[in-house]
């Protein structure tokens, strides 16, 4: 309301962020968000991760930060130090998301205050950052002594468990940054796309991806996979997401039409068709492994993506959203456990139910 009308200060806004509301302080962080004439000052964003009642789970934090430096606020990720310090580790996994995705010349610098958390996900992130940043060839000469402290860190203090796959990583990428040559296992990329219009029938998309989130965390090589997921998908979001990602398998889960366009939404939240082969057409600018469609009627997709992906599955008509969640639970599982898509596709088949199609 202050904002409104226009007579909100500095001041005003240092008092709310002390405030020990958090569903207020959830409210402000969105505020902030999306907010286009508001910058918080880089001591007010510091004011906000020392506050005790910060949202934990989901808190959108990082985004509002990232938010703040794409607009001009003269600061950088060295702001995210003070979250370094906070108790939670879901405000701390927050900001090393962010972190890797401001991507800028601060990011391994800030990124080494966070190598000692014990949570090994987040480990794996800034692991797989800095490979992919010897990869392409994005890591500057000067970064290379910070990102082997980080990696020895990692690897010497304990929190990561010998012989796992995060171990092998970071010793993989240590062995990269210092010249040797050691054949190491690709960490696999997954893409969760979901869609479920407000103008169509309810599917379970976030029952889902919890079970498909919750295969691959249990799963005996659950740390060789990178799952992140998209919801909402407008198309417009493909390109950019796909540059983002980079995945090696998309999952969509959504609804299909019976003449074989696939749904996805427009700005309003309504049905948004997008033809086979306009999706054919984007995906083969990308390098993808493998396409599931968990839509129903998506013959003619299939027929269209299977000319640019090794692997395409999808659904020759309707079912139901049990069927079409447990054949991705079976699916999940069995990649996780180190089977090949081919064998992980006959598993997810060995179900109560019919209309699964493999091209």
């Amino acid at each position: 309301m202050l904002v409104e009308l226009g007579i909100a200060t500095n001041d005003d806004f240092n008092i709310v962020l002390r405030t020990e509301n958090t569903d207020l302080l959830k409210e402000l962080i969105a505020f902030f968000t999306t907010a286009r004439k508001i910058i918080l000052l880089e001591e007010q964003v510091k004011l906000l991760f020392s506050n005790p009642r910060l949202p934990r789970s989901s808190n959108g934090l990082g985004a509002m930060v990232k938010t703040c430096i794409e607009r001009g606020a003269g600061y950088t990720t060295s702001i995210f130090l003070s979250g370094a310090k906070y108790s939670s580790w879901e405000v701390k996994y927050d900001c090393v998301k962010t972190i890797i995705d401001i991507d800028d010349e601060d990011s391994l610098q800030t990124l080494a205050s966070f190598s000692t958390m014990k949570y090994w996900v987040a480990r794996k992130r800034i692991i797989t950052y800095i490979r992919r940043k010897i990869e392409f060839g994005n890591i500057a000469a000067s970064d290379k002594a910070i990102a082997q402290h980080i990696l020895s860190q990692i690897i010497s203090d304990g929190k990561t468990p010998e012989r796992t796959p995060t171990m092998r990583l970071a010793q993989e990428t240590l062995a990269s940054l210092q010249g040797q040559v050691v054949e190491s296992k690709k960490v696999i990329s997954v893409l969760f796309l979901a869609a479920d219009p407000s103008d169509a029938s309810h599917i379970r998309v976030g029952e889902e991806f919890r079970e498909i989130r919750e295969k691959l965390q249990l799963a005996r090589y659950r740390e060789q996979f990178d799952l992140h997921l998209r919801i909402s998908v407008q198309p417009e979001d493909i390109s950019q997401t796909m540059l983002n990602v980079k995945p090696d398998i998309i999952h969509f889960s959504g609804h299909g039409t019976k003449t074989g366009e696939i749904c996805f939404e427009n700005r309003s939240g309504v049905i948004q068709p997008v033809s086979p082969e306009a999706i054919a057409d984007l995906l083969s600018v990308f390098s993808v492994n493998c396409v599931i469609l968990n839509a129903c009627y998506s013959a003619r997709q299939i027929q269209a993506i299977a000319k640019i992906a090794p692997y395409v599955i999808g659904l020759k008509q309707a079912i139901r959203d049990s069927a079409a969640i447990a054949f991705s639970i079976r699916f999940y599982q069995a990649l996780g456990d180190g089977l090949s898509i081919e064998k992980a596709y006959k598993l997810g088949c060995k179900l109560d139910f019919k209309g699964l199609k493999n091209i």
